[in-house]
């Protein structure tokens, strides 16, 4: 099969820059690249982002026409820090295809390390604080966490997860007075 009769997957995938995109990305990086930071997993969606737009060209790479996770691996195999950080995704990248997707899923059921648990090391009021200051940084900060910690989970239940953890700090951060007892009432313990 030509590239002319398949798919553009890369130009289809421009057209989606929507929030669920971009989460479903940032979990699949956070997951299968436990020692990136938010930096370097942010790095990567701009470059995703980037080659996609290319993708609607019409001498769009031959790249463009494979699978969504064949375009989102190649990310990855053509970051050398991400490489240089991530041992385990670099072996990935050298297999073939196949394999390589095999690998890429092994990282993401059985990481090459175990992550400390997530536990709130700040009072609420200095959560309170941050998550005021810049909303969208603490929430792609716990997202991150999250998602490295509980990576056999699928994007969509991370999503639900740090959807509602989000709106208790949303609903308690504006009770300044009551903050210990918004938390404590939303918090399960």
């Amino acid at each position: 099969m030509t590239c002319e009769n398949r798919e553009n997957t890369g130009c289809a995938l421009s057209h989606i820059a929507d929030i669920a995109f971009r989460l479903q990305t940032f979990v699949y990086y956070s997951q299968r690249l436990l020692f990136n930071t938010l930096k370097d997993t942010n790095r990567l969606l701009d470059q995703l982002n980037s080659f996609v737009s290319r993708c609607c060209s019409e001498d769009a790479e031959p790249e463009c026409f494979l699978s969504e996770k064949y375009i989102f691996q190649a990310r990855i195999c053509d970051d050398a820090i991400s490489q240089s950080k991530n041992r385990a995704a670099a072996l990935c990248c050298g297999k073939i295809p196949v394999e390589r997707e095999m690998c890429f899923r092994g990282l993401q059921n059985k990481p090459p390390i175990k992550l400390p648990p997530l536990v709130g090391h700040f009072s609420y009021a200095e959560e309170c604080l941050t998550f005021t200051a810049d909303s969208q940084l603490f929430a792609e900060s716990y997202l991150h966490s999250l998602a490295k910690r509980l990576s056999i989970f699928s994007w969509e239940m991370i999503s639900r997860i740090s959807r509602a953890y989000l709106m208790m700090y949303v609903s308690c951060c504006s009770k300044s007075e009551q903050l210990e007892q918004c938390f404590s009432s939303k918090v399960c313990i």
